[in-house]
């Protein structure tokens, strides 16, 4: 039986140097991005957009020595499906934007962020702000729009991250954007794991912990594997989103207990904090 652990007692942290070089060569990796976003300003057409997210996204994962690894079947190029998944940490959305070049919907402070709101406004987020129904509501639609245009969208409707040992309830809103745009919700459940293959609570945006010891608890492992669970495709015709999100909610939970070997917490029992790419906290209906 796989234990979710905030660190495992035989796993060595990387030497200081190499976090260092790690830290450096990611800082550089988001700089030039940022730099290059700036130069070539103009509109690039879907597949270019979603070409350079994919690319930045491997860069980024590769220097932060994280390996991808897929279960289940992600939706064939060209096909646009809203992506329902737990959210542990900021590498989820790196993780996914290797796989598919989807578009994220991210609270909007994140696009005044130095560097990284630019690289996030280059890939397309969505940007809302929580607690206002008519910010939710318009990036519902803009969502809608997204997705009649056959690209694909990513939501965490969590609205928080967790250490990945629960999966909070899913709140409905964005789920409407499937119905309105009669596009499927393919349920994405999200786990990591050490070198050792035991799976690693430590890296967890969750909790008190800030993005900079987050950031630092990742570049101290030698190796973490992000697993990705794509679950079966779910039909938006004829149901609601209270009934999508209740089902979607379903299925990540029971692929995470497949992937963990052990029932997961219930919602009271884990610590977690507002998350970056989320859904809205007003919109709970």
């Amino acid at each position: 039986m796989l234990a979710f652990v905030s660190r495992s007692r035989e796993q060595r942290s990387v030497p200081s140097l190499v976090r260092a070089l790690r830290l450096g060569a990611l800082g550089l990796h988001i700089a030039l991005t940022s730099l290059g976003c700036r130069l070539l300003s103009q509109r690039f057409d879907e597949r270019t957009r979603e070409r350079r997210a994919r690319r930045w996204s491997a860069i980024l994962l590769r220097i932060l020595g994280v390996r991808v690894v897929l279960r289940g079947r992600p939706p064939l190029p060209g096909r646009a499906v809203l992506f329902v998944a737990n959210h542990i940490t900021w590498l989820d959305v790196q993780a996914l934007s290797t796989v598919h070049g989807a578009r994220f919907v991210a609270k909007h402070e994140v696009a005044d962020w130095p560097l990284i709101g630019r690289v996030a406004r280059h890939i397309g987020t969505v940007f809302f702000r929580r607690r206002s129904y008519r910010e939710t509501y318009r990036a519902v639609n803009a969502v809608t729009s997204t997705l009649r245009a056959q690209q694909c969208v990513a939501v965490f409707p969590e609205g928080t991250t967790t250490q990945g040992e629960s999966v909070e309830t899913f709140r409905p809103a964005f789920l409407q954007a499937a119905i309105n745009s009669g596009v499927p919700v393919q349920p994405l459940a999200i786990s990591y794991s050490s070198i050792n293959g035991v799976a690693n609570a430590a890296i967890a945006y969750a909790g008190e912990r800030t993005f900079l010891s987050s950031l630092w608890a990742v570049l101290r492992e030698p190796r973490l594997t992000v697993e990705l669970h794509f679950g079966p495709e779910l039909s938006a015709r004829n149901t609601t989103r209270r009934e999508l999100a209740a089902l979607a909610h379903h299925i990540v939970r029971a692929r995470l207990e497949q992937c963990s070997l052990a029932p997961l917490a219930g919602a009271a029992g884990n610590r977690r904090r507002r998350s970056i790419f989320v859904a809205p906290v007003a919109a709970t209906g």
